[in-house]
C-alpha cells in the first residue's frame, strides 16, 4: 500500500512538473531601471524552450520575484506585454489585464524586500503561426520606473 502511494504521489509530481516550465529569459536590453529581481517565469502548460503557443488558446504566466529596497512603497503598476517583431514592440493581441494590482494577484502597495507572485492569463489569437520575443514589463505608475522588465522567446503555432 505505501509503495503505491508513493508511486501514485510521484507520478503526479511529474505529471504536474510537465506542465509548466520555468522559461529562459533575458533581462530587456536597452536602458532599463529594474527595482525588483526575477527569480524564475513560467509558462503553463509549456514543455519546452522556447514554449510552443498553440492559437485559439490560453496559457498562464507565473512570475515569481522579489522587490528591492527603493522605491519605499510601490502603490500602483501596470503591466505591458508586447511581442517584438522585426525590432518593433508590437502590444500582445487581447492582453487586457494591465493593472497588476487588480488583475493579477499583487497585493499593493508592494513593500520593500518581499517575495510575491504574479499570474496573468496569457491569449494567443494571433492569426499567423510566428516565432517572437515576448518582452514583459511591470512599471510603477508613479514614477514610470520599471519593477521588471524580461524578454523570453516563444513559437505561435
Amino acid at each position: 500500500m505505501k509503495v503505491q502511494l508513493l508511486a501514485l504521489a510521484v507520478g503526479a509530481t511529474l505529471v504536474i512538473g510537465a506542465a509548466s516550465l520555468h522559461v529562459k529569459t533575458i533581462p530587456c536590453k536597452g536602458d532599463h531601471v529594474e527595482a525588483a529581481s526575477v527569480n524564475f517565469i513560467d509558462i503553463s502548460p509549456c514543455t519546452e524552450n522556447p514554449c510552443a503557443l498553440k492559437r485559439g488558446s490560453t496559457y498562464e504566466l507565473t512570475i515569481s520575484l522579489e522587490t528591492g529596497p527603493e522605491p519605499a512603497e510601490i502603490p500602483k503598476l501596470t503591466t505591458h506585454v508586447d511581442a517584438i517583431i522585426h525590432g518593433i514592440p508590437i502590444p500582445w493581441p487581447g492582453f487586457n489585464y494591465t493593472d497588476a494590482c487588480k488583475d493579477c494577484g499583487l497585493s499593493c502597495p508592494l513593500s520593500p524586500n518581499k517575495a510575491y507572485s504574479y499570474a496573468i492569463p496569457l491569449n494567443v489569437i494571433s492569426p499567423i503561426a510566428i516565432e517572437t520575443v515576448v518582452k514583459l514589463r511591470i512599471e510603477d505608475d508613479t514614477t514610470n520606473v520599471n519593477l521588471l522588465c524580461n524578454e523570453l522567446q516563444v513559437k505561435v503555432v
